[in-house]
């Protein structure tokens, strides 16, 4: 029987396509007023609405009358154009409004909320406290935030997924003239862990391989031999160990996820893999 000589030590390894994978930031292809759930009744829109899909200091703009806190329609962005993979675990939504309110004034968010399929959904996001008055982007929600909703790939990829947002103003200068609020630009970005795209490892220069996929762990050997595999987490506590045997690819099936550090250890040394699943 063939020795497997480890000709490498403590090398360390890293499946980066296993890690949280992001999509965008896009901007929506289709921005229009409508009634919603917060406009009551209001009739002041964000004209053009069109002017929020890109950032070009081009804006969409609402009026609001002096001392009447005044409120607008709900701006829905939508068709963001997202091809998540069917597969994917959706993990956060992050969304983004490029905005400013006029000199001096008091506007706010008049809830923030994400659209499935053209309609609210979850619980609104607006932030508390006043406009700026210089174009700036706000963020809302995050990688880790689903907006207090459940979502498939399927219902981000719909082109009725969005953002609807209304804004406030408490303005009362007294004077009878309207203050004006400005939106330049809308964008969301998708965090997601996509974990079925196949057998993701790097390889040491003599062939020995290592790494992680959808069932687990695995081990590939280049020719026969005998190694013994030793899997901890990076506090150093053993998660499983197992010797093998024979060339090819050996598959360890395993449900536990994070980072864990492979050992492949042979007659001549131990090469060491730092694997993410």
């Amino acid at each position: 029987m063939k020795t497997l000589l480890l000709l490498l030590s403590g090398v360390i390894l890293l499946c980066p396509e296993l890690l949280s994978q992001t999509s965008g930031p896009a901007g929506p292809g289709s921005a229009v007023n409508t009634m919603c759930s917060f406009s009551y009744s209001s009739m002041v829109g964000y004209t053009p609405a069109t002017n929020v899909m890109s950032s070009d200091n081009v804006y969409a703009t609402a009026s609001h009358c002096d001392c009447c806190d005044q409120n607008t329609q709900c701006l829905f962005a939508t068709n963001f154009g997202f091809s998540i993979p069917l597969s994917a675990t959706i993990n956060g939504i992050v969304a983004e409004v490029e905005k400013r309110s006029g000199p001096n004034g008091q506007m706010q968010d008049n809830p923030v909320m994400i659209l499935k399929n053209g309609t609210e959904t979850g619980t609104s996001h607006s932030l508390p406290g006043n406009w700026g008055y210089t174009d700036q982007y706000y963020t809302y929600g995050s990688s880790t935030d689903l907006w207090g909703a459940t979502w498939s790939p399927a219902d981000i990829n719909n082109s009725g997924f969005g953002l609807g947002f209304a804004s406030i103003s408490y303005t009362c200068f007294g004077n009878n003239q309207p203050l004006v609020s400005y939106i330049d630009h809308v964008r969301i970005t998708i965090h997601y862990t996509d974990l079925s795209t196949g057998i993701h490892s790097s390889q040491s220069s003599d062939e020995i391989r290592a790494g992680a996929d959808r069932d687990g762990f695995f081990v590939y050997l280049p020719a026969e031999g005998i190694i013994k595999l030793v899997i901890t987490d990076l506090s150093g506590r053993q998660r499983m160990q197992q010797d093998i045997s024979g060339k090819g690819y050996h598959p360890v099936f395993c449900e536990e996820h994070g980072m864990f550090l492979l050992q492949v250890i042979g007659t001549n040394g131990v090469a060491a893999f730092r694997v993410f699943r």
